[in-house]
């Protein structure tokens, strides 16, 4: 838990760091735009990363945590994408999609430092 913690920590500050890196770019849609892709891609990521730490533990569950975590990174670009289309928002679309695919990717880099070295290693007994 405390770990899962750090990284959602951690992901909601380079977040910040990235929205306030654009921030001074964009007009008052884009900057609400980049403030949900970055809202969005926290949730997702947190529950990937939650996702990761409880099925770590079991037999192919590493392979198992990846996989549901990629499909829920492009659903969540995919759906996010698809209504910025075709509901009017008010959001700006470009930094909406644009902000989220960036920051699925610097998030998934940045779980990847946190789950380095604790997956268990295979014994042969």
């Amino acid at each position: 838990m405390m770990r899962w913690l750090r990284w959602t920590a951690s992901a909601a500050l380079l977040v910040a760091i990235g929205v306030g890196a654009g921030w001074p770019f964009l007009d008052p849609a884009g900057r609400n735009g980049l403030l949900a892709a970055g809202g969005i891609a926290v949730a997702v990521q947190a529950v990937s990363f939650a996702a990761f730490n409880r099925l770590q533990e079991q037999e192919h569950g590493v392979l198992l945590a990846l996989l549901v975590g990629a499909a829920a990174r492009f659903g969540a670009l995919g759906i996010t994408g698809a209504v910025a289309m075709k509901v009017d928002t008010g959001l700006g679309r470009t930094p909406l999609i644009l902000g989220l695919a960036t920051f699925l990717f610097g998030l998934l880099m940045l779980e990847a430092l946190f789950v380095k070295g604790t997956t268990p290693t295979p014994t042969t007994e």
